[in-house]
This record gives structure tokens, sequence and C-alpha cells, in this order.
């Protein structure tokens, strides 16, 4: 197996070496060209960024022009699917509410599955509620998502439970309702 090899930028974005990061901009009079540079394999500053897993990195990428829009030629993963394997919550939940008009939160990667697939897949069930509540409706290729959804009556149980008690104000019990009956529509909106 060879050793993955990096463009200077994209290796120190994913170090988080700030002083190399910072001369290599210095040293071009295009910084979103050199933002946007794809490697061998397709991949550019976003894709590092988002599987350094900071938020961060992924905000200064984007503050100097970098794309939101990326897909890996390689695997078909969304920026979306890249924070979910290497950021979590916090990246993803930017991305789709800082990043909106530029990620599609149901693209799919080469496998057909989309992040709800993929979370569901994983059975991070919270984040395929949150998904859900963003918009996400198809989930793509999963294997045995019929078994998956015989658990959603229960997951709708948790959600009103959180509203009935949890809840520490009006916005959040119908933020909570909202989910509900979102998981409610969501087996006859999946593909």
């Amino acid at each position: 197996m060879t050793e993955e090899k990096l463009l200077p930028l994209h290796q120190a974005i994913l170090d988080d070496d700030l002083d190399t990061f910072k001369k290599l901009l210095d040293k071009t009079d295009d910084i979103k060209a050199l933002i946007n540079e794809k490697d061998d394999k397709g991949r550019n500053a976003i894709f590092y960024a988002a599987r350094s897993g900071s938020l961060d990195r992924v905000r200064c990428m984007l503050s100097f022009g970098a794309s939101p829009d990326f897909v890996d030629s390689q695997t078909g993963d969304s920026l979306l699917h890249v924070a979910f394997a290497y950021g979590g919550h916090k990246l993803i939940n930017y991305l789709i509410n800082e990043c909106r008009d530029h990620i599609n939160i149901n693209a799919v990667d080469k496998d057909n599955r989309t992040i709800l697939g993929v979370a569901m897949l994983f059975a991070d069930i919270d984040e395929a509620c949150y998904l859900i509540s963003r918009g996400a409706k198809n989930v793509g290729d999963i294997p045995n998502l019929d078994i998956l959804l015989k658990y959603l009556p229960i997951e709708i149980r948790r959600w009103e439970f959180k509203a009935k008690y949890i809840a520490q104000n009006k916005s959040a019990r119908e933020e909570y309702m909202h989910v509900v009956t979102l998981f409610k529509n969501f087996p006859d909106s999946t593909c």
C-alpha cells in the first residue's frame, strides 16, 4: 500500500499547520484557484478540511473561496458524506445551515447512498432525525431498510417524549413535534 501524497496546502490543512498554510497563500496571486486545486485523486482543500473533522478549518477554507459543492471523484462522497465520516454533527449542522445553497442534502455517493442513508446504515438515529428535520427525504440503497424502518415507531415515541417532558420552551416543543410529523410521513417519502 502506497502512502498518500498530498499537495502542500492539503497537507497543511490536515496538519493544522497555519504557518505553512499562510506561506503558501502568500506565494500565490490567485488564492481561490489554490484553495480549489485538486490533487491526483480529484480532492481539494475543502475535502481535506472536512476530513480533518475541524469546523474551524472548513470555515477557513470557505472564507478563502473553497467550493462547498465538492464531490469525491473516487467515492462519490459529497462534503456532507465526508463530514459525517470525519467531523460529526457540528460540521454537518454548519454545512446544512450555512451552505444550503451549495449543499444537496439528498446527494448520493457511488454506492447510491445519501447522508441520511449512511446515518441509518450506521444506526446513528439522532443524526438521522436531525437530517430528516432538515429536509433529507431519500436514503438510497440501504441493505435491510425495512428492518431499520421497523424501529421508526420507537423513535417517534422518543421524540414525542422529548416534546412533552424535555423541551424547555415552546420553540423546542414545536421543533420536536416537527420531527415527529416528518418521521410519521418519512416511510412514504423514501426512495
